[in-house]
């Protein structure tokens, strides 16, 4: 009697512990390669996740919603054509979100949106592509969110809005393409540095809050760009008036005439091509008008394996708490029947 015990509960034991193909498994650490679908089946007392190589097209929303005990989970080397919203939603107990070697073709609306514990946000020698309005959406309590080493093709207005208290908030070395007109939209940090980025096109009045708020330390140096008329807000007489105490901290590294120039406080504005425009004139500078309407609460769930919603924001009016159905089903059907199996023996 007392062996068949034994064996019911190292059968339970073994059933309950999920370790999918192509991962590792041990004491709640799980690490996984060549991954094509996503999200994976995995046991829900898994703490730390690293996932290598992944070729996929979505991380869906709520994509770890079943995972209540994951404190840090890592991506490296690999392709995600969409974060959905809503993706990281309902994960009471992260710390850590990383993207190390990754390219991510678009961040949507509310991706990174309920995370109200995360502290350290990294994307590292990555690749982003469009980030939509509020993809970074009331992150309260980050200590660290960094961007590094990095290229990133567009920041649309609000990408970064209503980001509170971030203890250090630092993009450094990165190639960005289009940087929109408020993209940092109500963000307060301790300290803001943007170091060594290369710019091709930024609108005007990107870091006005910053630059203009006492309170925050920003820093903004070893920076390039392209000196065309995208920048004309920059060396105008009125961006030299407020931006006057960047200029000798930052320079050109295009066109080849201007590639020369010591810095920015060098640069005359006659020299950046801008045609029927003088020096004087003011230019105006207008955000749009951003509302956001985050609806993860409303939406179901897809954080198991079947899921295959790419996470729009738009209400389905299914039940919300139907969340991950085939993660709780596989999880309660391998429980009854290991049951079943540890009483049957018991009997016998």
């Amino acid at each position: 009697m007392i062996f068949k015990i034994i064996m019911a509960m190292s059968l339970w034991a073994t059933v309950n512990s999920i370790c999918p193909k192509d991962c590792y498994c041990s004491e709640g650490m799980v690490e996984c390669s060549l991954v094509m679908e996503f999200p994976l089946n995995l046991n829900p007392d898994t703490t730390k996740l690293k996932i290598a190589q992944m070729n996929i097209g979505a991380i869906p929303r709520n994509a770890f919603s079943y995972l209540p005990r994951l404190q840090e989970v890592e991506f490296v080397q690999g392709n995600v054509r969409e974060i959905a919203g809503c993706a990281f939603m309902d994960m009471p107990s992260i710390d850590t979100i990383k993207f190390e070697k990754t390219n991510i073709a678009r961040i949507n609306s509310y991706a990174f949106f309920g995370l109200d514990n995360v502290t350290n946000i990294v994307f590292a020698n990555s690749k982003l592509g469009y980030l939509e309005s509020f993809a970074f959406y009331q992150l309260n309590n980050v200590v660290t969110f960094n961007v590094l080493y990095s290229a990133i093709d567009y920041l649309s207005a609000g990408s970064f809005y209503d980001v509170q208290s971030v203890s250090v908030l630092l993009f450094s070395n990165n190639n960005i393409s289009d940087v929109i007109t408020g993209a940092f939209s109500d963000v307060t940090t301790e300290n803001f540095h943007v170091m060594t980025n290369t710019f091709w096109n930024m609108d005007c009045g990107v870091f006005n809050g910053m630059n203009q708020s006492s309170s925050v330390p920003f820093e903004f140096i070893g920076n390039t760009f392209y000196c065309n008329c995208s920048i004309e807000w920059l060396l105008n007489d009125e961006g030299k008036s407020q931006y006057g105490k960047f200029m000798g901290n930052n320079k050109c590294h295009g066109p080849s005439s201007l590639k020369t120039k010591v810095s920015l406080k060098d640069v005359a504005f006659n020299e950046l091509g801008c045609k029927r425009r003088t020096a004087d004139q003011t230019l105006e500078c207008s955000m749009e008008t951003l509302v956001p309407k985050p609806r993860c609460k409303d939406l179901p769930g897809h954080g198991g394996p079947s899921g295959s919603d790419s996470g729009s924001d738009q209400a389905t009016g299914s039940d919300p708490s139907n969340e991950a159905p085939s993660i709780k089903n596989s999880h309660g059907t391998i429980m009854l029947a290991t049951l079943t199996l540890v009483l049957y023996n018991l009997r016998s």
